[in-house]
Order: C-alpha cells, then structure tokens, then sequence
C-alpha cells in the first residue's frame, strides 16, 4: 500500500513539474551573430525564422562585419529570393509568441556575383526595419530607416550599428528592405533581441 501510494506520489509530481516547465513562458536575451551556421538558405536560427535571408561569409570582403566572419544578407535585385526578406516568429514548432528587436550591425556592398556571395566595394545604401506588431487583435505597423555610406573602392569598411526606438516591441516579425544602387547587397550582423515564449 505505501509502495503504491509512493508510486503515484512519484508520477503525479513528475507529471505537474513538466507539465508546468512546459507551460511556463519564458524570456531570452539573444545575439544572433550567424557565426555558428554553416549552409543557406537560412532557416530557423535562435529562436525565430529568417526567410528570405541568405548566410554570407565576410572573410575576404571589403565590408567588415561586427562579428566576423558570417552574416546575414539580402537583396532586391537577388534572383534566388523568392521570399519577402524578414524574421518572423511564425513557423511550425515556434514556441516564440513575441519579440523585441533592439540593435543590429549593417553594411552593404556592391555584389560581384549574382547571389551576393562575393562582395567589391562598400556602397551607400539605406536599411529600413518595418515590423508588424499585433496585440489583441489590433495591427499596428512601425518603420525606421538607417543609411550606410559607402567607403573608398578596395579599402576595407566597417559595419553601422543601429539602435531600433522603443516601439519595435511585442513583434510578431519584421521586414527588411534595402535601397542604393543596382546590385546593392544589405548585411545584418550582431542581431539583439528579446524573445517571449507562448
């Protein structure tokens, strides 16, 4: 009898500890540097999905990024996006409801190849971060735009940081655009963000 009484002590207390863990929601302070991935198209990486965005190893370029030697890119003239480029908390098994989108690194380059993957020169561009907030129902859409201005051709050029205002919160995702040139190609590096679990 008090085996049996152990016994269901024991599963009940297994039971509501994962049951709880797992209904817990959590919050996470993260830098996405991209340096930990090795293949692209980029998919899920640190909590939250990256569509239309692409890795880029910097080593040999003349744009030097903030965490080397990987980084995030995209662009318009890109014949291999076919998605809208973005990060979003919306993919099957996220267990992300929300997050903050505080700082990234940014620089852009002139592609000497199709995709992006061999950069020349620093190029003036500007970045803009439209990000889609939703809170009860209520759509409300925030934009901010940053300018990188481009260095002198074979001379090596670090990344801009930008500081997001304090309405990038509660984010279901974001977009990310690019301008300058034909054949601009936008990096992101060192993304700081918070994300909040369902």
């Amino acid at each position: 009898m008090l085996s049996t009484h152990l016994n269901l002590f024991t599963a009940t207390t297994f039971l509501l500890t994962h049951f709880t863990a797992a209904q817990t929601p959590y919050t996470s302070n993260i830098l996405a540097t991209f340096d930990d991935l090795s293949s692209t198209p980029m998919a899920v990486y640190n909590s939250l999905s990256w569509p239309g965005l692409s890795l880029t190893n910097l080593t040999s370029s003349t744009l030097v990024p903030d965490s080397p030697n990987n980084a995030a890119s995209f662009s318009p003239d890109s014949s291999t996006l076919q998605l809208q480029p973005g990060t979003t908390v919306d993919y099957p098994s996220s267990t992300v409801d929300a997050f903050d989108l505080r700082s990234f690194y940014y620089g852009c380059g002139a592609a000497r190849s199709g995709d992006g993957s061999v950069v020349g020169a620093t190029v003036n561009c500007t970045i803009t971060v439209k990000g889609h907030v939703e809170v009860g129902g209520n759509k409300t859409v925030v934009q901010q735009s940053f300018g990188y201005g481009g260095g002198v051709a074979g001379k090596q050029q670090g990344m801009a940081r930008a500081d997001l205002r304090d309405e990038f919160v509660g984010l279901r995702n974001v977009e990310w655009f690019v301008s300058g040139k034909k054949g601009v190609v936008a990096f992101l590096d060192t993304v700081a963000y918070t994300v909040y679990g369902k």
